[in-house]
């Protein structure tokens, strides 16, 4: 509830005096392979949520191409009560496998097909017109598959432009976390697609993107955060969706453009604006408490309603992975 909340106060009700902070929607990473992280998720989470982050969208890709599709149905069952939820993004990479050589015995389009289906599925990602040209059965099946189950579609734009940009558009991308420059940036939001701004070890744009908010004065609602791929010690040592907060408010962006681009934008980008990115009645009670709105000191991570770290210990329990 939001405002006044009197008639939901009972006998058991856990009060959290949040007194002197500011309350603002739990982070989201838009686009993670986590495969750099070297982690399984309960592992992944007490590095992440005291940081802020409640919610990856993310592939498993790595580990489907090792283990199969019951390793990662394993970690997706992992991941409940961690604090951390994980929204699937299927991508056809754990098909083609390490290298692109593929095996189909470990892991099968229909597998693929199989986590287009689950629960936690929002996305399938990494597509654009070119998608479906190497010759392996599947891909265009699992494309239709998505959109006839409503998955949003993730783009992987890299150097794409003019007709080539236009024509992956109009097959529903609706993301694009391959930018890496203003100019790329621009054309991208004049098609309408979300510019997803990384900042993780593998590659890091955040730089380059910035200025087209605040030199050329594009819209910061069409801006989220994502890491992409980041090693274990920089999450550790650095941070993670928060510290791409700290720094764009840093670079002249914003506080609250900032904090919405790392939870409301990010939300929108991959269809899931119902249940995150907004502290509003309906929407899952995940929230980041701090008590400075240049730094972001957290000082408590609230994820399903439920204290899940303060000042930078995590609090859940969670069964040894």
């Amino acid at each position: 509830a939001v405002g006044e909340v009197s008639q939901t106060i009972g006998q058991n009700t856990e009060i959290v005096d949040c007194t002197g902070l500011y309350l603002l929607p739990g982070f989201i990473d838009s686009h993670i392979h986590l495969g750099g992280s070297q982690l399984t998720v309960q592992r992944l989470a007490e590095v992440l949520v005291p940081h802020g982050t409640i919610a990856l969208c993310t592939d498993f890709y790595e580990l489907g191409t090792i283990g199969g599709i019951k390793a990662v149905l394993n970690e997706l069952d992992a991941a409940k009560g961690t604090g951390l939820d994980i929204l699937l993004s299927p991508f056809v990479a754990a098909v083609l496998g390490i290298g692109a050589f593929g095996n189909l015995e470990r892991f099968s389009y229909d597998d693929l097909e199989t986590l287009l289906n689950h629960e936690a599925c929002v996305e399938l990602r990494e597509w654009n017109c070119w998608a479906d040209w190497l010759p392996l059965e599947g891909q265009r099946r699992v494309y239709e598959t998505a959109l006839r189950l409503g998955k949003t579609i993730g783009g992987h734009l890299e150097g794409l432009s003019g007709a080539e940009l236009q024509a992956s558009v109009a097959l529903g991308v609706m993301s694009e976390h391959e930018a890496v420059s203003a100019d790329e940036a621009m054309e991208r939001l004049d098609n309408g697609v979300m510019v997803q701004i990384r900042g993780g070890s593998a590659a890091r744009d955040f730089d380059d993107l910035v200025p087209a908010i605040t030199e050329r004065g594009a819209d910061p609602s069409r801006f989220s955060f994502c890491t992409d791929e980041q090693e274990l010690s920089s999450m550790a040592h650095d941070g993670h969706i928060d510290r791409l907060v700290r720094r764009a408010v840093r670079n002249g962006i914003s506080p609250v453009d900032a904090v919405r681009m790392a939870t409301l934008n990010a939300a929108k980008g991959i269809g899931i604006e119902k249940d995150y990115g907004s502290i509003t009645p309906g929407r899952y009670g995940s929230i980041v408490a701090v008590d400075d709105l240049a730094t972001f000191p957290i000082r408590m991570v609230f994820a399903g309603g439920e204290l899940a770290a303060r000042d930078g210990e995590y609090l859940l329990k969670t069964e040894p992975a």
